[in-house]
């Protein structure tokens, strides 16, 4: 009698193994079934809230990928390299151009008006703007015999066209000190 009570025992261990698997089976087909979501060839496919890798959601650094970075605009994560988000489809701006900064052309004119290579400075082209300033010195001591007169301005223009023009040509090409 007691094989007969141990097989009816193991028939309904057997009978809820099977109830729960049907449990968690239909759970699945609910979470896919709410999610409606379909990849680009009409497949539907589950994107439930409860993550697939068994983990409860929320941060997971073993997930975390060091080549990515987020969409400013929807925050999902993307590729490091993309130049367009493939959630929401605005253009996201790499790191190396969140860190840099537009030059102004009439502030880097104004600088070198003010002072004979302050602008080249603000660009970011201190050997330049320091030998501008070196330049105008001398030509301060030149016009004591003259010729002075005619160089000084000369430089004065040139820095403050050249600051312009070199303000104007970092913007275009995204170089930026």
């Amino acid at each position: 009698m007691t094989e007969s009570t141990d097989a009816v025992a193991d028939d309904r261990d057997e009978q809820f193994d099977d109830t729960d698997s049907d449990r968690e089976s239909e759970a699945d087909a609910e979470v896919k079934m709410d999610s409606g979501a379909e990849d680009e060839s009409g497949v539907e496919v589950e994107t439930g809230s409860e993550p697939t890798n068994g983990t409860s959601g929320g941060y997971d650094p073993a997930r975390t990928n060091t080549n990515t970075q987020f969409c400013m605009n929807c925050g999902e994560e993307i590729s490091e390299q993309a130049a367009v988000c493939t959630n929401c489809g605005v253009a996201v701006n790499s790191s190396a151009d969140s860190n840099s900064v537009e030059k102004n052309p009439g502030l880097a004119a104004l600088a070198s008006a003010v002072i004979t290579g302050g602008g080249q400075i603000y660009n970011g082209e201190l050997a330049k703007g320091i030998l501008l300033m070196v330049v105008q010195v001398i030509n301060v001591i030149l016009m004591f015999v003259l010729i002075g007169l005619i160089t000084f301005p000369i430089t004065w223009v040139y820095s403050v066209w050249d600051a312009y023009k070199t303000a104007e040509r970092m913007n275009e090409e995204g170089v930026n000190a």
